[in-house]
């Protein structure tokens, strides 16, 4: 079944960035969707580039008679996403107030307007999307801006998912990653923006992500799979291997399967988890954990049944033979409940 059939997005930000990327996929799932932003050649780049699906409107949401205006004229639809922003970067003792303000007025109260005029126009079996960000959980100097505004944003949803139901509303927080044209080649020797984070601030954290840039996904269901390496191997011969090449090899062929976001988590040995299994004992630990996500149990199955899901399978199940246990590997579906 695919749920975006026919229905309609509206998303602020919606030319670059997560709003495009979002805008891309619902397209490519059988919605239409408007695009939202202040520079109308960029947006006009984004719905050439997303096809016939797509069109747009300028809009500032700093405006708070033109948002209200661009929703009446708009009318009814099911989704809204909210990405427009900008940047304020500073020392808090430096930064101006009026920068801070400017900052505040485009992503908190710029998010605040467009759920306001939405609301009148919006399905009841529909949904809000709004962009919060990982910075108001992992603290950054010269990030105060961020952390305050993406705080009162994640207040904000939880308070309204009581208030607008049946409308589902949620937040996105993603993280720090660093952006490479699309057709470019990395620099040799060069050093993310990520990477660059992780070594001033060691926050201690090894997560693989492998997927294309600017792909954000509606996940519906995942499967999780906890792998134990064959004996012959060790720990760090088997993530090696799982990392460069199997890791590499999923993805290349993720689109024939169906799979929309893949994940790799490689087990470290630390404090924490040897204080854990002290007290609660139990059996070594798996090498790694796999997480695979779907847009349904349908769509996973109806892609797997393909003459190019089952010949991707066959690959995958050859490499995985090769340094993978499967008597003491894992597998199974799973359904996420997130406490923050």
């Amino acid at each position: 079944m695919n749920l975006l059939a026919g229905r309609k997005f509206v998303i602020t930000g919606g030319a670059t960035g997560i709003g495009f990327a979002i805008a891309r996929l619902a397209a490519q799932r059988g919605a239409s969707v408007v695009l939202l932003g202040r520079r109308a050649m960029k947006l006009q780049s984004a719905v050439t580039a997303i096809g016939p699906a797509a069109s747009w409107r300028s809009l500032d949401v700093a405006d708070g008679s033109e948002v209200i205006r661009t929703f009446e004229e708009l009318g009814p639809f099911d989704h809204l996403v909210t990405c427009a922003a900008g940047i304020t970067i500073g020392a808090f003792a430096e930064l101006s107030e009026k920068a801070f303000r400017d900052f505040v007025e485009v992503k908190f109260w710029g998010q605040y307007r467009c759920i306001r005029a939405a609301l009148p126009h919006l399905s009841r079996e529909g949904s809000v999307t709004l962009l919060s960000g990982y910075l108001y959980r992992k603290p950054t100097a010269g990030f105060s801006a961020f952390a305050a505004v993406n705080g009162a944003i994640e207040a904000l949803v939880k308070v309204l998912a009581l208030e607008i139901a049946p409308i589902r509303i949620n937040a996105l927080a993603p993280a720090a990653r660093a952006h490479w044209r699309p057709g470019r080649n990395r620099p040799r020797g060069a050093v993310s923006g990520r990477e660059q984070f992780h070594d001033r601030h060691d926050v201690g954290c090894r997560r693989w992500r492998i997927r294309p840039p600017n792909n954000v996904n509606l996940i519906m269901i995942k499967i999780v799979y906890c792998i134990t390496r064959k004996p012959h191997l060790t720990r760090q011969q088997f993530q090696d291997y799982w990392l460069a090449h199997h890791g590499a090899l999923v993805w290349e062929r993720a689109r024939s399967i169906g799979m929309i976001k893949y994940a790799q988590s490689h087990t470290i040995d630390t404090q924490l988890g040897a204080a854990c299994a002290a007290v609660r004992g139990g059996a070594e630990p798996y090498d790694g954990v796999m997480e695979g996500w779907w847009e349904s149990d349908e769509a996973a199955m109806a892609a797997f049944g393909s003459d190019g899901g089952r010949a991707t399978m066959e690959v995958l199940f050859a490499d995985e033979a090769t340094f993978m246990d499967f008597d003491r590997c894992r597998i199974f579906t799973t359904r996420e409940w997130v406490w923050d």
